[in-house]
């Protein structure tokens, strides 16, 4: 037997071991490349359909007697306190690109009787 070298298996073992750990180290960068605005934008309009209910619920009384609900902007959510504009010169940013404005972004306000709260969705 030749104890100067490897044999064919402990090559073909070193290989395999080498792959797997290439595959996992491959599999987890990609991750890291991701585009994570999609996410970014949900997360605002979540926050912005947030704010709506509670600016509609300091206007109940309007939206409760609305017959097709109330349609607000977010820039009327900017005045009433609740959001921020991002920019810092009136435009609420769109995550996915941050030159868009979603200050046009509307919103419809509705009453629900069963639970007796105000329920928001995003028009456009």
């Amino acid at each position: 037997m030749n104890n100067k070298g490897y044999t064919i298996v402990e090559l073909l073992i070193l290989i395999v071991f080498l792959g797997i750990i290439t595959f996992i180290g491959v599999n987890k960068v990609s991750y890291a490349f991701d585009d994570k605005s999609k996410e970014a934008y949900n997360s605002e309009i979540k926050l912005i359909k947030t704010c709506a209910k509670k600016y509609g619920e300091s206007k109940k009384d309007e939206v409760r007697n609305s017959v097709t609900g109330v349609k607000i902007k977010v820039n009327d959510l900017i005045e009433f306190g609740c959001l921020k504009d991002v920019s810092k010169n009136g435009k609420y940013l769109d995550p996915r690109d941050n030159t868009k404005s979603l200050n046009d972004l509307e919103l419809n306000l509705s009453y629900n009787p069963k639970n007796d709260s105000i329920e928001s969705e995003v028009l456009n």
